[in-house]
């Protein structure tokens, strides 16, 4: 949203300068009455002329400069009406304005290597050619129409759903249609469509005490929170994020807040949600229920942030089917459900930050523990396997440091994710980037990482496995 250049303060100056140039101009108008100009004026009348009295001529001479000066008065006296009107008006269009539009867009470029032959389970599920990509395109819509209350709202623009893997990981989805409604009524368009990331509604009592409703990125971590290109540092997408250990994104009501004291500011989030629900509302009377609590001091040039977080709660998906006697349809007809997956699900996180001049460090820890309910478990890939009661949990640290030319940042990423999932028992991640800050609203991203896929048969990542792969990553980022 574009800031209307003053405020109703701005109008005061201008308007006093105005005002006291009228004064002037009407103090100058009026024929000059000290003595001097009266002896001087009396002499005059006295001096003989050419047939035309002398006092004549200068009253003549003074009729028209006030009739002059009374012009310019008048033309002020417009001018001063205007700036006026124009600073009201402008003063009402800021009151009436109250909705910013922001966001971000990327490009994107990818080449992974994944090795050759059938002992690679990546080698016909992940694309390994050379591509651009059209990454996130968000666009935030932001409202405060009173200062107690706030909407906002978030949107990914995608090509989606053209080329979407199906079930078989094959881009079996397209989305190219003749538009038959456009003017030549044959040509081609890809239609697409969005991603909702947030929609919350908030209510702002103080800055110690809000209440959002509606659908929120669920408070935990770093990752989460910053959760866009322009704030991240890496573009490596942790696996505990990846494989939502948390829930990305939740539909409830959260009450947050912050206090500060001193150098330190203490806040917190707790949250009461639908969970982890396929349908779009909740269907079970059992709530996933969470919350968050972080310390920041603020010092000289930086800050450094320590927080934790935790959720627990319960999964149910059901199988329907119809039932009726064809002979009596209506007379018999009902809609059977059973349990099809159930289980139970804690989590619990910790989070470190640090900004120190042009050091930045940050760290995760997130975890994960599902138990399933006998006979109602998951299906993994693999066609009659289904998912163990497990632990998972993974760990990632970042470590870049601002160069004081060029806008250049490099940084090191490793990850550490342990998920046993019956074909191996996790992955460890090491990547190197260098971000290139070109303006402070555009940056480019580059990143090269080598990922060890830890085999469930032998659990030393430094040994050689056919599963392991390489990936480079580019992407050019402005906010707006």
């Amino acid at each position: 949203m574009t800031r209307l250049p003053f405020r109703v303060g701005d109008r005061l100056p201008m308007t006093a300068a105005l005002f006291t140039l009228v004064l002037a101009t009407r103090a100058s108008a009026e024929p000059p009455r000290d003595a001097a100009t009266t002896t001087k004026v009396a002499q005059t009348e006295t001096t003989p002329g050419n047939g035309v009295p002398a006092d004549a001529k200068s009253n003549d001479d003074l009729r028209k400069q006030a009739v002059e000066h009374e012009k310019r008065m008048a033309d002020l006296e417009t001018r001063l009406q205007a700036a006026e009107e124009s600073a009201a008006q402008a003063e009402v269009r800021q009151e009436e304005s109250k909705i910013r539009l922001y966001g971000f867009s990327e490009m994107g470029f990818r080449k992974a290597w994944i090795k050759d032959g059938e002992s690679s389970y990546f080698k016909n599920i992940t694309e390994d050619s050379a591509t651009f990509l059209l990454g996130s395109t968000n666009l935030y819509l932001e409202a405060q129409p009173h200062p107690k209350f706030r909407s906002l709202n978030e949107v990914r623009f995608t090509l989606y759903p053209n080329g979407v893997p199906g079930p078989d990981f094959k881009p079996t989805t397209a989305a190219t249609i003749y538009d038959v409604t456009s003017g030549t009524g044959r040509n081609k368009v890809q239609w697409s469509g969005i991603v909702l990331e947030r929609a919350i509604i908030e209510w702002k009592q103080s800055d110690a005490f809000k209440v959002q409703v509606g659908y929120f990125l669920t408070p935990y971590g770093i990752w989460n929170v910053d959760h866009g290109s322009p704030t991240l540092i890496s573009s490596a997408l942790p696996g505990f994020y990846a494989q939502e250990y948390f829930p990305t994104r939740l539909t409830g009501v959260q009450v947050l807040g912050s206090v500060t004291t001193g150098d330190w500011e203490l806040g917190y989030r707790a949250y009461l949600t639908n969970g982890r629900a396929r349908v779009l509302f909740d269907n079970q009377n059992n709530k996933l229920i969470g919350g968050r609590l972080y310390a920041t001091l603020r010092f000289n040039r930086g800050s450094f942030t320590l927080g934790s977080s935790g959720f627990a709660g319960t999964y149910l998906e059901k199988n329907f089917a119809l039932e009726y006697n064809p002979l009596l349809p209506y007379q018999t007809f009902r809609v059977d459900s059973d349990a099809l997956v159930e289980f139970a699900e804690w989590g619990a996180a910790g989070d470190v930050a640090l900004d120190a001049g042009p050091f930045r460090l940050r760290a995760e820890f997130v975890s994960n523990r599902t138990d399933y309910t006998n006979g109602l478990r998951a299906q993994t890939m693999v066609p009659n396997t289904f998912y163990p009661d497990r632990l998972r949990f993974g760990a990632y640290t970042i470590a870049a440091y601002r160069l004081p030319w060029l806008g250049l940042e490099p940084y090191v990423y490793v990850e550490r994710d342990h998920r046993p999932d019956g074909t191996s028992t996790g992955t460890t991640l090491l990547s190197g980037g260098l971000n290139i800050n070109l303006t402070p609203s555009a940056r480019l991203k580059f990143q090269y990482y080598h990922v060890f896929v830890i085999d469930a048969t032998n659990d030393a990542y430094w040994r050689k496995n056919l599963n392991d792969f390489d990936l480079i990553d580019a992407r050019f980022v402005v906010a707006y």
